[in-house]
């Protein structure tokens, strides 16, 4: 998506973006970053995902995110799960 607001709503507009539900695990802010945990979930499954936005002046102002597929429980190497 390029800066700006307008491509963003675009992208949600022409559903470029799919149907999303997130269970938020965990907020770490620190100084201008914010480093949020979830558990995301959507018609392709379920995902943990790590987003890291930058805050200035009330704005977000950059975004980076680290997303990884939940594997099914007996394909997980242990018992603790991902949440």
């Amino acid at each position: 998506i390029a800066d700006g607001t307008a491509p963003v709503k675009e992208a949600f507009a022409n559903g470029a973006i799919p149907a999303l539900c997130y269970d938020i695990k965990y907020v770490f802010p620190q100084n201008d970053l914010v480093v949020v945990y979830s558990k995301v979930t959507s018609s392709q499954g379920v995902s943990a995902v790590v987003d890291i936005v930058r805050v200035r002046d009330g704005k977000l102002v950059e975004h980076w995110d680290v997303v990884e597929a939940v594997p099914p429980a007996d394909k997980m190497p242990h018992k603790n799960g991902m949440f």
